[in-house]
């Protein structure tokens, strides 16, 4: 049989106390004197009590908890994140939740109204749908806790977001594959409709025109995020009419994919195919050869989530406007894109 919780209430009994004296004694109030205190925290200790948390933040308005929530734990980027996430938070004496969607829309909404009903503080959530959150903001504006969002832009001028450049990456990373005398550059990345895939897509063509290369729409593969994703692309690429002699790929996991699929086929990284993708950097850095990557800024991505976060929660009055900070990636060149023969480089007009 499990025993039952020690309550606060049974430290007064036992001490011939009220509950209020207990909990002042507890918290070190002045006005309880010190022989109170010392008897009140040796019961407690011999009763192996523990203060309810939640409880005395919700007498106070706050918990001092926040709720996250992403679409995934898999890969290395969410988990860079929300190591990232529970760091600062840690330094803020916040705790943290973490739910997973599992990439589903309506686990996403049931996870956000139970974190809503444990009241937390705030909320960091990665969606799933980039249309799907405005339900989703209003009934945590109706609960009195800010949101922000972070890696996918969403469909809200309203929302507080921190966000990754994927334009500016994509166009980095074509470029530097341009300058590698490549010429029939393939883009293996996701849906369409996901605002950050949108946005190297953009980043890849315009690129591309700026390079005075041609947009072939035979080398551009679209579907999941997933190392079978990244194999199915390949073998596609290898045996169309146009076989590219590059990848960029809009995740590790589709670069990896790609990288299998060439050295099965007898091909050499970079001397036949050069690679570049985005993807963290401890990922990008342990593959043979090493993947030429735009780094993610997951680790500052999830501090600078928090701290927009904290910034909400102290402005009461409302006073600091909806926010949109964007992270600019990083370039990593690395043994899979390198070639000695360097052509030179067009620049991105202002």
């Amino acid at each position: 049989m499990i025993a039952r919780r020690t309550l606060l209430k049974d430290l007064a009994q036992q001490l011939n106390l009220s509950t209020a004296t207990v909990s002042r004694a507890l918290a070190g109030v002045p006005s309880v004197s010190p022989s109170t205190q010392q008897r009140v925290r040796e019961l407690a200790n011999s009763l192996n009590f523990q203060v309810n948390l939640l409880a005395a933040g919700l007498r106070r308005g706050r918990t001092g908890v926040i709720g996250v929530i992403v679409p995934a734990f898999t890969g290395h980027f969410f988990p860079e994140v929300l190591h990232s996430i529970t760091t600062a938070a840690s330094k803020a004496k916040l705790r943290v939740i973490i739910c997973e969607s599992n990439e589903d829309e309506q686990q996403e909404q049931e996870q956000l109204l139970w974190l809503l009903t444990a009241q937390v503080d705030g909320l960091l959530v990665s969606v799933v749908n980039a249309a799907g959150p405005s339900s989703l903001m209003a009934v945590a504006r109706q609960q009195g806790a800010p949101v922000v969002f972070f890696n996918q832009a969403i469909d809200c001028r309203q929302a507080n977001c921190v966000l990754l450049n994927y334009y500016q990456g994509a166009y980095e990373g074509v470029r530097h594959l341009a300058a590698q005398n490549r010429t029939r550059i393939a883009h293996l990345t996701g849906a369409a409709h996901l605002p950050a895939c949108r946005d190297q897509q953009r980043g890849y063509a315009e690129s591309l025109e700026d390079q005075g290369l041609l947009l072939d729409q035979r080398l551009v593969r679209t579907g999941d995020l997933t190392l079978a994703s990244g194999r199915q692309h390949m073998l596609a690429l290898l045996s169309g009419a146009v076989v590219p002699d590059a990848i960029f790929a809009s995740h590790e996991l589709v670069a990896i994919g790609a990288m299998q699929v060439i050295k099965e086929h007898g091909l050499r990284i970079p001397e036949d195919i050069a690679l570049a993708a985005f993807a963290s950097e401890s990922m990008a850095a342990l593959t043979m050869p090493a993947l030429t990557s735009l780094n993610l800024q997951g680790s500052e991505m999830g501090k600078t989530a928090v701290h927009l976060l904290l910034k909400l929660l102290e402005d009461t009055h409302h006073v600091i406007a909806s926010q949109r900070v964007v992270l600019n990636p990083t370039l990593l060149v690395r043994e899979s894109s390198v070639a000695t023969d360097l052509r030179p480089l067009s620049t991105k007009p202002n």
